[in-house]
């Protein structure tokens, strides 16, 4: 058999490379199809199982667009979640215009000093937050996981130095809107929307941020961090304590249940 030329070599060469290259894209890609399914479902249950078991976690809520009912425009703070709901943060608030504002929330009651002038007691989840939503396991960020539609790895991202797996998919718009402490605006059955979820890539799967859109041209994103640090919370003196039941603010209502 006479030598192969140079050129037929590097045909040869180019050949078997293209085959080797096309058949580990495949293997990367996750080829059988059902296999990148898998790691996508396993890791939101994972992810949905460490969000049920939330104790405690620092916060920060933005937002930004137009935003149906909306009380609070961003937020930051520190969150108990068991064995009892409590939490103390700072928020920029529509009051008048935009105000700052601070929130104690302990023992059902939410204490609110909006623009300076002192805290007034209200009752919890008829203030300008219901910061407690974050977590509620019907509402919040446990059932964000738990009923993600079309879950798909979208790649790695670094998230203030904690490794995680982007994950995109399709939530409830009123799920969303909650997480901003808007409640009745959309619905309990409105429309899904497009919604990311970046997931720590290590155990226990910690959700670092999660984002969506309620409606165009709109986001709700909280960033989460410092779980099971558990702040020192007690009420503080307050101003004035209201002598009924405190009524909601314009276009929040108690939350409707599922």
């Amino acid at each position: 058999m006479p030598p192969l030329s140079r050129l037929a070599i590097i045909a040869t060469v180019a050949a078997a490379t293209l085959g080797f290259t096309a058949c580990t894209a495949g293997e990367a890609d996750g080829t059988p199809a059902g296999s990148a399914t898998t790691d996508v479902t396993a890791l939101v249950q994972s992810a949905l199982s460490t969000a049920r078991a939330v104790e405690s976690v620092h916060f920060v809520l933005t937002t930004s667009g137009s935003l149906e009912r909306q009380q609070v425009i961003s937020a930051r703070g520190d969150l108990v979640v068991r064995p009892k709901t409590s939490a103390k943060g700072t928020a920029v608030v529509r009051a008048n215009g935009d105000a700052d504002a601070q929130f104690v929330l302990v023992d059902d009651t939410m204490y609110a000093d909006i623009g300076g002038k002192g805290f007034v007691a209200h009752r919890a989840g008829t203030a300008f937050y219901d910061v407690g939503a974050l977590f509620d396991p019907k509402d919040g960020i446990p059932d964000i996981l738990e009923h993600l539609g079309s879950a798909a790895i979208a790649g790695d991202e670094q998230i203030d130095g904690t490794a995680t797996t982007r994950v995109t998919g399709t939530a409830k718009a009123s799920d969303l809107a909650e997480l901003a402490g808007i409640r009745a605006a959309y619905g309990r059955d409105s429309a899904p929307a497009p919604t990311t979820i970046w997931i720590q890539k290590s155990a226990p799967h910690h959700v670092i941020r999660i984002s969506g859109a309620p409606r165009t041209n709109t986001e709700v994103r909280v960033d989460l961090s410092g779980w099971g640090v558990r702040p020192d919370i007690a009420a503080p003196t307050t101003r004035a304590v209201p002598s009924g039941p405190t009524s909601p603010p314009p276009g929040a209502t108690a939350k409707p249940a599922k």
